[in-house]
């Protein structure tokens, strides 16, 4: 690779980082710990340096969050796992976390199951409208 496109590449992904870092981080606070958001959001563009040329430049924002969404799914495995080994370790009986949680629209249909059917719709509505922001 020649140092001319390493430089497109680095201002390239500068301009990636700046345009998307915030909420990119954002969508990982939503869903872990402060501290875990922060190093999802810095593997997040690890991931995306080194998967550069795979880049939509029409899609960038969705890239990014579907790689969060992995990396997120990662770190559930992980901590699952580090818990069982503990729990063996320790000699104690292990019980399984539950699974990620949901996408809120789907957390929203979900709940709203249970409501009367004018009520129910009106929710999903709301809902749809808040996870179709773009931020």
């Amino acid at each position: 690779m020649s140092k001319s496109n390493v430089v497109e590449l680095g201002a390239e992904f500068d301009s990636l980082f700046q345009l998307h870092h915030d909420a990119v981080y954002r969508y990982c606070l939503r869903r872990l710990r402060t501290l875990d958001a922060e190093d999802a959001a810095a593997e997040v563009f690890t991931v995306a340096w080194r998967r550069l040329k795979e880049a939509r430049a029409d899609n960038n924002r969705a890239w990014l969050f579907a790689i969060a969404y992995r990396v997120i799914g990662n770190h559930y495995r992980s901590r699952r796992r580090r818990r069982g080994l503990v729990a063996r370790l320790a000699g104690v009986a292990y019980e399984p976390l539950a699974e990620p949680p949901v996408e809120p629209t789907e957390r929203a249909a979900q709940s709203s199951e249970s409501l009367i059917p004018a009520t129910s719709s009106r929710c999903w509505r709301r809902s749809w409208a808040a996870s179709s922001i773009v931020l």
